[in-house]
């Protein structure tokens, strides 16, 4: 279960930065999964979707920008993807932040919500006007619902979805600890001196007492890892001494000639 956001970022030899908002949403046979396919139409699909009118046509801060419900017999996601100029990265983040949380508060109009049940009502009668198309909505029914008639009943769900439903599911779903975003963006000048200077060949260095000291420099976080390791373990030890290596660790922490176990954990 995640209990909080997660994020991850990949740089590359892009030309344009990529992104991707999804969300736990659950699986097909939930009375929530048409509700969720209604609300990625009404914000994500065509031209006069709340995301494409916003973030495209009125803040010109995305080149593309939908959103998608995926709901299979096990637990589903709700995504929002778009493609956007890397210098817009922190405008379009807090912009779908922006918009995603105010579906809840906000809602949506019966004229939306209308819309959206009337395009996904034609496309799915569109399908079946071949037996190609109703040989598949069978299949499918069965195979995903444990009915082949499954569309049918889908649609009647569809049909009696209102905007207060959709606020509701919009909240209950779409939250913030519930969230994975992904980051696919050019590699910058900085970022291209940081890759490099990670790519530092290792340092070694030979002590007088025979002590091989091995650097190998990072400076992505602040921190300093210290490593020491001896010879020994089964692979070095006498039969009749076996497990003295193991021993011996286990002592070196417990007192030594001039400090106590307790001011070795100190």
């Amino acid at each position: 279960v995640q209990i909080m956001m997660r994020e991850a970022r990949v740089t590359g030899p892009y030309n344009v930065a990529r992104a991707a908002w999804v969300y736990h949403i659950p699986s097909v046979d939930s009375p929530d999964a048409p509700v969720l396919d209604v609300l990625a139409n009404v914000v994500g699909h065509g031209e006069s979707s709340r995301l494409v009118v916003k973030l495209k046509n009125e803040l010109k801060l995305v080149h593309e920008i939908q959103a998608w419900s995926y709901t299979p017999r096990h637990p589903g996601l709700f995504g929002i993807s778009a493609v956007f100029d890397p210098a817009k990265e922190r405008e379009v983040i807090d912009a779908v932040a922006a918009e995603v949380g105010s579906w809840s508060v906000s809602g949506f109009t019966e004229d939306e919500i209308r819309k959206a049940r009337r395009t996904m009502l034609a496309s799915a009668l569109s399908e079946l006007q071949t037996m190609s198309g109703q040989a598949d909505s069978y299949a499918s029914g069965e195979f995903y619902a444990g009915s082949p008639t499954f569309s049918l009943a889908y649609l009647r769900r569809v049909a009696s979805v209102t905007p207060a439903v959709v606020a509701d599911v919009a909240g209950r779903y779409l939250r913030g600890d519930g969230l994975t975003r992904v980051v696919l963006t050019p590699l910058t000048n900085s970022q291209t001196a940081t890759n490099a200077q990670r790519r530092e060949p290792v340092a070694e260095i030979f002590r007088e007492s025979g002590l091989r000291v091995i650097v190998r420099e990072n400076r992505r976080l602040p921190f300093v890892y210290v490593c020491l390791a001896a010879g020994g373990g089964c692979a070095a030890e006498e039969p009749a001494l076996a497990g003295v290596a193991k021993l011996t660790s286990e002592l070196l922490l417990r007192g030594t000639a001039g400090r106590t176990a307790e001011q070795v954990a100190s």
